[in-house]
């Protein structure tokens, strides 16, 4: 008896499914960033039942009738076509699984309209499969809404943390798209209420429509991004905010020379706030590491650790007394959201 087996479609798409959508925030994260790719300047999300149901619309350039269809089909993308395509990203998503993923675990409509044409196209989906398509009036942009989310693979909502929980998950990569694309404009509704807005006029009204006037004052911009003073000391790393091509990341390196080039100035157990924004040539970065996208290998880490450590080196020899604290932090909203946050990751 043969013990080798192809695996059945459903099964094979549910595997890949795990690997793209841990969670609502992984699914969240994946139409983030379709959104952005689609050249929208304004997203909106909308939040339910600990991200189980949402509903994300966007303002950007749309998909035909066939482009949706095709668009829950696995590895079905616009933005590469070779192998080597995969060492030259500027896009956010490049694997064509998002939509498929997302689609076979949930019920799925999706709407969208592209600017040549009169009408819109709106698709249900269920598990996968298209169970009704029709034209719709629409404005151009894309409009996806997501029901009952691991509805058909139970064992996986076990394994999803209380409501609270998965909210601040969601305010986290919410906040930090924002942060990557800070002439886009953010909008994030949990339960009904306003959570984030940004206006997308620049990185120094985001940060300060996310983290309040305090926070913006006790920044100070470098060549590399903005560094935060004495006042934004934290008790760890998660205030260090790193972005590659424009791209939310983590990178061990850049944290790391992030926290040397601080070193002498940090009181014990002590981390700075910073956000570090890089622009490097595709070519000598890989983001098909993990599905995630979250984790970067760079070709040649020293010459990035070196670059971020001296630029922030060479800012603090021009400004000796940048680091001594100036003005109070009292943005009652950030402080309460973090101690709700205690151990779980945020800024």
């Amino acid at each position: 008896m043969n013990r080798i087996r192809i695996l059945d479609e459903s099964v094979s798409n549910a595997i890949a499914a795990g690997e793209v959508v841990e969670n609502p925030t992984s699914m969240i994260k994946e139409l983030i960033e379709n959104s952005l790719d689609a050249g929208s300047k304004e997203i909106k999300l909308e939040v339910w039942n600990g991200g189980l149901d949402i509903c994300i619309s966007d303002s950007g350039c749309g998909m035909s009738k066939e482009d949706l269809l095709l668009s829950i089909e696995r590895h079905a993308t616009s933005k590469i076509i070779t192998k080597d395509d995969l060492f030259n990203i500027r896009t956010y998503g490049f694997r064509g699984e998002a939509l498929s993923s997302i689609a076979s675990v949930s019920k799925m409509i999706l709407s969208s309209r592209t600017e040549d044409s009169p009408n819109g196209t709106q698709m249900n989906v269920l598990g996968g499969k298209v169970t009704n398509l029709k034209d719709i009036q629409k404005n151009v942009g894309t409009q996806i809404e997501i029901k009952d989310l691991f509805y058909n693979t139970p064992a996986r909502k076990k394994f999803l943390r209380k409501d609270t929980t998965e909210y601040l998950n969601i305010k986290d990569i919410f906040l930090r798209e924002a942060l990557a694309n800070p002439n886009v404009k953010f909008i994030l509704n949990i339960e009904g209420k306003e959570s984030i807005r940004t206006s997308g006029n620049g990185i120094e009204n985001a940060i300060l429509e996310i983290f309040g006037k305090n926070y913006l004052k006790n920044f100070s911009k470098f060549s590399l991004g903005y560094l935060g003073n004495a006042n934004l000391f934290k008790a760890n790393k998660d205030s260090i905010f790193v972005f590659i091509n424009g791209r939310s990341v983590k990178s061990k390196i850049v944290e790391e020379a992030v926290i040397a080039a601080y070193h002498t100035k940090l009181m014990k157990g002590k981390y700075p706030s910073a956000l570090i924004f890089l622009d490097i040539d595709p070519a000598e970065i890989d983001v098909n590491v993990h599905p995630s996208k979250k984790i970067v290998k760079f070709a040649n880490q020293s010459e990035i650790y070196d670059l971020v450590k001296g630029e922030i080196e060479k800012f603090f020899s021009d400004d000796e007394n940048f680091i001594s604290p100036h003005i109070e932090v009292e943005d009652e909203e950030v402080e309460t959201f973090r101690k709700k946050r205690r151990k779980i990751r945020i800024f």
